[in-house]
Protein backbone atom coordinates (compact mmCIF):
# COMPACT_ATOMS: atom_id res chain seq x y z
CA UNK A 1 0.00 0.00 0.00
CA UNK A 2 1.33 3.41 -0.94
CA UNK A 3 0.99 6.65 1.01
CA UNK A 4 -0.53 9.68 -0.72
CA UNK A 5 -1.75 13.17 0.07
CA UNK A 6 -5.03 14.47 -1.34
CA UNK A 7 -6.84 17.72 -2.11
CA UNK A 8 -10.63 18.01 -2.07
CA UNK A 9 -12.07 19.94 -5.00
CA UNK A 10 -15.05 22.12 -4.26
CA UNK A 11 -15.98 23.41 -7.70
CA UNK A 12 -17.91 21.84 -10.57
CA UNK A 13 -15.45 23.37 -12.98
CA UNK A 14 -12.05 23.15 -11.34
CA UNK A 15 -10.07 25.67 -13.31
CA UNK A 16 -6.52 26.60 -12.49
CA UNK A 17 -4.04 25.89 -9.72
CA UNK A 18 -3.48 22.29 -10.73
CA UNK A 19 0.23 21.76 -10.33
CA UNK A 20 1.95 20.19 -13.30
CA UNK A 21 3.21 17.30 -11.14
CA UNK A 22 -0.41 16.23 -10.49
CA UNK A 23 -1.14 15.60 -14.18
CA UNK A 24 0.53 12.51 -15.58
CA UNK A 25 0.49 10.64 -18.87
CA UNK A 26 -0.97 7.14 -19.13
CA UNK A 27 -1.73 5.46 -22.45
CA UNK A 28 -0.73 8.71 -24.18
CA UNK A 29 -3.46 10.69 -22.40
CA UNK A 30 -3.39 13.13 -19.49
CA UNK A 31 -4.58 11.65 -16.20
CA UNK A 32 -5.08 12.71 -12.61
CA UNK A 33 -5.32 10.18 -9.78
CA UNK A 34 -8.48 10.46 -7.73
CA UNK A 35 -8.99 8.72 -4.39
CA UNK A 36 -12.01 6.39 -4.53
CA UNK A 37 -12.73 3.67 -1.97
CA UNK A 38 -9.16 3.84 -0.60
CA UNK A 39 -7.70 3.23 -4.07
CA UNK A 40 -6.03 5.44 -6.65
CA UNK A 41 -8.20 5.63 -9.74
CA UNK A 42 -6.93 7.40 -12.80
CA UNK A 43 -9.25 9.90 -14.42
CA UNK A 44 -8.62 11.13 -17.92
CA UNK A 45 -8.59 14.93 -18.01
CA UNK A 46 -8.42 17.69 -20.57
CA UNK A 47 -6.10 20.60 -19.89
CA UNK A 48 -5.68 23.92 -21.58
CA UNK A 49 -3.64 26.91 -20.45
CA UNK A 50 -0.42 26.08 -18.66
CA UNK A 51 2.74 27.68 -17.40
CA UNK A 52 5.85 26.16 -15.84
CA UNK A 53 4.01 25.06 -12.69
CA UNK A 54 0.23 24.87 -13.31
CA UNK A 55 -2.39 23.57 -15.74
CA UNK A 56 -6.00 24.55 -16.22
CA UNK A 57 -8.11 21.38 -16.12
CA UNK A 58 -11.26 21.89 -18.20
CA UNK A 59 -12.76 18.36 -18.21
CA UNK A 60 -12.63 15.18 -16.16
CA UNK A 61 -12.85 16.33 -12.53
CA UNK A 62 -16.05 16.74 -10.55
CA UNK A 63 -17.04 18.72 -7.49
CA UNK A 64 -16.18 16.93 -4.27
CA UNK A 65 -13.52 14.64 -5.72
CA UNK A 66 -10.25 14.02 -3.88
CA UNK A 67 -7.18 14.38 -6.09
CA UNK A 68 -3.92 12.71 -5.12
CA UNK A 69 -1.21 15.34 -5.35
CA UNK A 70 1.74 13.75 -3.55
CA UNK A 71 2.87 10.18 -3.92
CA UNK A 72 1.24 9.89 -7.33
CA UNK A 73 4.32 9.39 -9.50
CA UNK A 74 4.52 5.58 -9.27
CA UNK A 75 0.82 4.84 -8.87
CA UNK A 76 -1.05 2.44 -11.09
CA UNK A 77 -4.80 2.35 -11.56
CA UNK A 78 -6.56 0.73 -8.56
CA UNK A 79 -3.47 0.82 -6.31
CA UNK A 80 -4.49 0.66 -2.61
CA UNK A 81 -3.65 4.01 -1.00
CA UNK A 82 -3.29 5.13 2.61
CA UNK A 83 -3.99 8.85 3.07
CA UNK A 84 -1.30 10.76 4.90
CA UNK A 85 -2.75 13.25 7.38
Amino acid sequence: MQTAEIKHLAFCYFLGDVATYIVGIRTNREVVFELKNKRAQWVYVQTSLDNSSNYVVTEGLNAGCSVIYKGNINLANQTPVRVKN
